[in-house]
């Protein structure tokens, strides 16, 4: 149920991209943040169809987390491309 409900959030941030502008004035999502009364959700892209997401409570640190997410971005590409994903 959460991956669906990431994919809906990603799908809505897409939108709202579009219609700032597009990707060409706005650039492009490197992460999108929800952030909740109890905790705040982090979730990033990797390439066009797949993402990510992290849930951290309210004392979590999200920076620390932010640069974790993109430490280990390229080994979750390199995973997919062994699969055939992208």
């Amino acid at each position: 149920m959460a991956a669906a409900t990431y994919a809906e959030v990603v799908k809505a941030n897409e939108k709202a991209l579009d219609l700032l502008g597009g990707v060409e004035k706005v650039g492009e999502t490197e992460d999108i943040l929800v952030s909740t009364t109890r905790m705040y959700i982090l979730i990033r892209k990797l390439g066009q169809k797949h993402y990510y997401g992290v849930a951290l409570n309210r004392t979590g640190n999200l920076g620390l987390a932010r640069v974790i997410m993109k430490k280990h971005e390229v080994r979750f590409l390199e995973a997919l491309k062994d699969l055939g994903e992208i």
